[in-house]
């Protein structure tokens, strides 16, 4: 979500659980990551002439509006890398400065042109490469002007949309918001009316321009190097150590309980207690975003991916696939070790017992390789299940293990 009051929701529960050491996201991570349900087409990853190099292959031909956006310039990365000849179309139609100078940016078609205000023949020129293909939206605006973010988030993607049906695009691929965070509108200041009004717009009008859509629904989307207030943004850092804490059991669990929307609480009629919930929700990468848009434009995922959990399952798996492995760290290794950590917390109790009652495991000190986590080993993780453990040991802590509350582990 990219409405300033979310996010400040977003940045306050962020500050209150700042995690430690133990949540960080770890670049030596193993990068490995698939969810057993699903199963992606054989075509995923293999998009010819990726590798690394420049786009414009013998791949489809991809249309990205707000190509050189925040969201749009990833996933305009991701397809050129795997061979697509890719347009991007926004403002400026120029590669953002992060990407000048990369190779795969040589080969993308940078167009500019405003959607809002071009005539149906130019949108139809600049669409046309789209014709029995994708086209992709990534765009939006924020702001506190009603009738500008109706019309940045709804006017310019339906005439964009309306564009993409006339020149016979085959699927429609547009990010929108979350489902929880719609629900909370009529409890938020009046003009956030306008933004979700035109993301309804959007979607029904991407939905109509072609055969099969996907509508991509992040909550609060984080990454890049810095934060940021206009608009509201945290870096990747950061971020994934947030998504790895809210997405642990026990937090999820409260969310999940809470209500979504508005409730009538005493003489509060419309009381957004949604917003609690959803400021509980863990935020998603914008690769993960990136990589679940390219999937649904090469034809691989569609229907609805609503929340970081589901925006995951599709976008983590296709960026593990993908030629580029920098864009896939963050979004890979977040999933690999939000898992790992809740494992950790379910077999702490059980490694502390065992080593309790048997001497010969208490000898063993932390291994080198903590992914598998198997019940007699721990990791950084569980270390604050050793606090206070020395009353039992008769004073001695267990070996590998430092002062009180902490873990040392081999590397």
């Amino acid at each position: 979500m990219k409405g300033s009051l979310l996010a400040l929701l977003f940045v306050g529960t962020a500050s209150a659980f700042r995690p430690n050491a133990a949540l960080q996201p770890s670049r030596r991570a193993a990068r490995s990551y698939a969810y057993g349900s699903l199963r992606m087409s054989d075509s995923v990853g293999d998009g010819g002439g990726g590798g690394g190099g420049g786009g414009g292959g013998g791949g489809p031909a991809v249309t990205v509006l707000g190509g050189s956006g925040f969201v749009g310039s990833r996933v305009v990365k991701i397809l050129s890398e795997k061979g697509c000849a890719v347009t991007s179309v926004s403002k400026s139609g120029k590669a953002p400065a992060w990407a000048k100078g990369e190779a795969w940016a040589k080969g993308v078609e940078w167009t500019a042109l405003d959607l809002a205000k071009a005539d149906d023949a130019a949108l139809d020129a600049a669409l046309g490469s789209a014709a029995g293909s994708a086209l992709v939206s990534c765009v939006g605006v924020v702001g506190t002007d009603a009738a500008a973010l109706r019309d940045g988030n709804g006017l310019a993607n339906v005439r964009a949309f309306e564009a993409g049906k006339r020149v016979g695009i085959e699927r429609a691929v547009f990010v929108g918001v979350a489902s929880e965070v719609a629900e909370c509108k009529d409890g938020l200041p009046e003009f956030f009316g306008g933004y979700f009004e035109g993301k309804e717009q959007a979607e029904r009008a991407a939905t109509d321009a072609a055969g099969a859509s996907c509508m991509v629904r992040p909550t609060f989307i984080y990454g890049g190097d810095s934060f940021g207030l206009t608009p509201p943004r945290v870096n990747a850092d950061y971020g994934s150590g947030v998504e790895q804490l809210l997405s642990l059991p026990p937090i999820k669990i409260v969310a999940d309980a809470l209500p979504s929307g508005l409730i009538k609480a005493g003489l509060v009629d419309k009381l957004p207690i949604g917003l609690v919930k959803v400021a509980l929700r863990p935020p998603v990468s914008v690769e993960a975003v990136a990589g679940a848009c390219a999937a649904a434009a090469m034809g691989d995922a569609s229907g609805v991916l609503d929340g970081t959990a589901a925006i995951n399952k599709v976008g983590a798996v296709y960026l593990e696939r993908a030629p580029s492995s920098r864009l896939r760290t963050h979004a890979a290794t977040t999933a690999t070790a939000a898992a790992a950590a809740a494992a950790a917390a379910s077999r702490c109790r059980f490694s502390l017992a065992s080593r309790r009652s048997n001497p010969s495991l208490a000898a063993q000190t932390v291994p080198r390789n903590t992914h598998a986590l198997p019940t007699h080993q721990t990791s950084r993780g569980c270390s604050h299940h050793w606090r206070g453990s020395t009353k039992q040991t008769g004073g001695r802590r267990p070996p590998g293990h430092g002062p009180a509350g902490s873990a040392r582990v081999e590397r």
